[in-house]
């Protein structure tokens, strides 16, 4: 009986490591045009130009600093600090990194749905799918292709790796199905979850809502909570608001982010926002790097957005006994994993935009999930239908790949990625400018000029801005045609007017003086 059991054990595992290598393939292989591309926005901060990774002090300033970078995430620059002794400052190296660990974050996912049984043991589950929708999202491009969001990977594998742990150390049913509250618990693989998710926090600190996925997890399966479930997740949530604090901390005093958000205008984004993640999760189309920053009025129909979120979670409560438990409880997994970029705490990034495809990169999994077990519960509806489940499956990887290839191009230069934000949104100061500075640098001069003008009139208050485009008109005057000065001077009075505007006069009276020192040299 043992010897006819070995192989096709053996069979089985070949099948699984056959199962894990393709997730790996697919997560490498569309975002494999971004490997040739360089570094893009703040990659200078957390890479390039960062003085930290230059010496074995600035690795003690790494981990016993706080302040000595952007955000104290001491495990994502000490990646960084070992990659500049591996292969310098060549991007590629880096890129390949990002997509390991997002392939490694897919196999994880795929292990920890399985265990949750979404999906039968065989390789080709539903747990499968759901991985390897992921590998392949293109909104999971950004969090890969973009080398600053290492964070979000990298968190990533010890979020799923401590969520493993923790099913080892309470697992929601015994074998056989019953409810395995009853059951003895593993103190030490406690401890390696707990491990685990310092290693989280030490990446991203949105992962700090593990703990309460873990319990909601928990009533999925068995219906309710008992006391010593949530002991259990005490010290998690502990570490988890301890370091949570020290971000918000460090992004208002450090990092430089801005209260920009009054208290209802805070829940007017908390309502939109996940409806914007699930269409994008849904139908992937027209992302961007930079988004629209809608407008949030109080007094307009946005009170729509909160209202139909509320009702929706309301209805699942509802049908919680006739439907299951599980459409609430993938709600609920999606909205906090989203919860620390909704617009309840000031972040950096909302001086640019209020949503963002790495915002919702470990928010994806859950919905993800629901979208596999819908569309399989459609399936067996349908007579004779399961037999072309395999094939769906392979067309729906297969599209999502192909857009996730297609999107992946963006971040090959900065150029290109600037140029596709405008492209979508006209009107992102961001972009314009980015723009105005990189085609400046390559010798552009007065389409850069014209960017950088378009970015302080959506934005005129903002010196560094004004800094670079005074510079741009400046070697426009000193290094161009006669033409181009003269298409620098009514820059020049364009940029006068538009600080006049403003209510800027000083700053108006100083380029009107510059601008006529330009008429008066063109005159000669």
């Amino acid at each position: 009986m043992a010897d006819s059991a070995a192989p096709a054990e053996r069979e089985r595992g070949a099948e699984r490591w056959l199962a894990a290598g393709a997730l790996l393939v697919l997560a490498l292989l569309v975002v494999s045009p971004a490997f040739g591309g360089g570094f893009l926005w703040d990659d200078d901060d957390y890479v390039t130009e960062n003085e930290n990774h230059r010496s074995l002090a600035g690795l003690g300033r790494i981990w016993f600093e706080p302040t000595a970078n952007a955000q104290y995430y001491p495990l994502v620059y000490t990646s960084f600090w070992i990659e500049t002794r591996l292969w310098g400052l060549n991007p590629t190296g880096y890129h390949v990194v990002n997509a390991l660990l997002h392939g490694l974050a897919c196999v994880l996912l795929w292990r920890l749905l399985e265990r949750l049984g979404l999906g039968s043991a065989r390789a080709l589950s539903r747990a499968w799918l759901v991985a390897a929708l992921f590998a392949v999202h293109p909104v999971c491009v950004e969090s890969v292709a973009w080398i600053t969001e290492r964070k979000n990977v990298l968190s990533a594998v010890f979020y799923f790796g401590a969520a493993l742990w923790l099913l080892r150390f309470d697992p929601p049913q015994r074998e056989g199905g019953a409810p395995g509250e009853g059951a003895a618990r593993s103190w030490r693989a406690w401890g390696v979850a707990l491990a685990l998710f310092t290693g989280a926090l030490l990446s991203k600190t949105v992962t700090s809502t593990l703990p309460a996925a873990f319990l909601v997890v928990l009533w999925w399966k068995r219906g309710r909570l008992a006391r010593r479930d949530v002991v259990a997740m005490l010290p998690f949530f502990a570490l988890g608001v301890a370091l949570g604090l020290q971000t918000a901390w460090l992004e208002r005093n450090h990092a430089g982010a801005e209260t920009v958000l009054q208290p209802l205008e805070r829940v007017l984004l908390a309502g939109r926002a996940p409806w914007f993640y699930a269409s994008k999760a849904v139908a992937p189309l027209d992302l961007s790097f930079v988004y629209e920053r809608w407008e949030l009025d109080p007094a307009s129909a946005q009170w729509l957005f909160p209202l139909a979120t509320l009702a929706l979670l309301g209805g699942a409560w509802a049908l919680r006994e006739r439907a299951g438990r599980g459409l609430l409880a993938a709600l609920l997994l999606f909205g906090g994993a989203l919860f620390p970029c909704l617009g309840f705490f000031d972040v950096y990034p909302f001086r640019y935009y209020w949503v963002a495809d790495h915002f919702q990169y470990l928010a994806l999994p859950p919905l993800l999930a629901l979208l596999v077990s819908a569309a399989a519960a459609g399936v067996a509806r349908i007579p004779r239908a399961e037999r072309y489940a395999p094939l769906l499956a392979a067309l729906w990887i297969g599209v999502l790949a192909f857009f996730a290839w297609a999107h992946a191009h963006v971040f090959r230069e900065r150029e290109v990625l600037w140029r596709s934000v405008l492209d979508l949104n006209p009107s992102a100061w961001i972009a314009h400018h980015n723009l105005g500075v990189v085609v400046s640098e390559r010798g552009a001069l007065e389409e850069g000029a014209g960017h950088l003008l378009e970015a302080i009139r959506l934005r005129p208050h903002d010196e560094v801005q004004h800094g670079n485009l005074d510079l741009a008109l400046t070697r426009l005057v000193e290094f161009g045609t006669r033409e181009e000065a003269r298409r620098a001077l009514e820059l020049r009075r364009a940029f006068a007017e538009l600080l006049e505007r403003s209510g800027q006069g000083a700053a108006a009276a100083r380029e009107r003086r510059r601008a006529r020192a330009i008429a008066a040299r063109l005159a000669r």
